[in-house]
């Protein structure tokens, strides 16, 4: 909270210090609508590693903040990572960092044009041992 007041009377935002804490100012800023810091903040994740984990954060936002337009090409971007990460769905490389998804996420894994299975039985026993997880 510090940090927006100050981004508010100095226009200098204070970086955060990782992306659990990016979320955090992301999501003050929009509930107190201060719109004017989400491009600087949007830089700031772009400067991240794009990892399994942050596009996580990014994509377990609320619909509202996901669809705003400066936010959009990043929660766009980690959809399409995702995506590539995790195409091959039967795969053992990826099965438990796959089936520690959230439902969102996992939701947008299955959804993907670039899934590639070969038969439809895959993305069943797929979403079937994730609930087992749950």
């Amino acid at each position: 909270m510090i940090s927006l007041i100050e981004y508010m009377y100095t226009g200098c935002l204070k970086e955060p210090s990782n992306p659990e804490a990016f979320i955090l100012l992301l999501c003050l800023a929009d509930r107190f609508s201060i719109h004017s810091c989400m491009g600087p903040l949007v830089k700031v994740f772009q400067s991240y590693p794009q990892t399994v984990h942050n596009c996580h954060l990014m994509l377990c936002l609320p619909e509202t903040l996901k669809s705003n337009k400066t936010v959009y090409p990043i929660v766009k971007s980690c959809r399409k990572f995702l995506c590539e990460q995790f195409q091959d769905i039967s795969s053992s490389s990826h099965r438990s960092e796959l089936l520690s998804l959230s439902m969102e996420v996992f939701k947008v894994v299955l959804e993907s044009e670039l899934l590639d299975v070969q038969y439809k039985e895959e993305v069943f026993i797929c979403l079937s041992n994730w609930t087992k997880v749950l």
